[in-house]
């Protein structure tokens, strides 16, 4: 899951899903990212500054927790 909130306080709403295919598996310790053009699921055509959330899922803990 992916939110969008601009500095401003309002939540963009979504113009589709974005295609991230696949699992990332990382092990304990290690970093990993992956980079994904917005632009055309969301609508970002107010100027200023934006925060992203993304919902990480974490199998063996059962748990999803939002990284910013």
């Amino acid at each position: 899951m992916l939110t969008i909130e601009s500095r401003d306080g309002y939540f963009v709403s979504p113009l589709g899903e974005v295609p991230v295919t696949g699992e990332q598996s990382v092990e304990s310790s290690m970093v990993a990212s992956r980079r994904v053009d917005l632009m055309p699921y969301y609508d970002l055509s107010k100027p200023g500054r934006y925060t992203v959330t993304a919902t990480v899922k974490l199998k063996q803990w059962k748990q999803e927790i939002p990284r910013t």
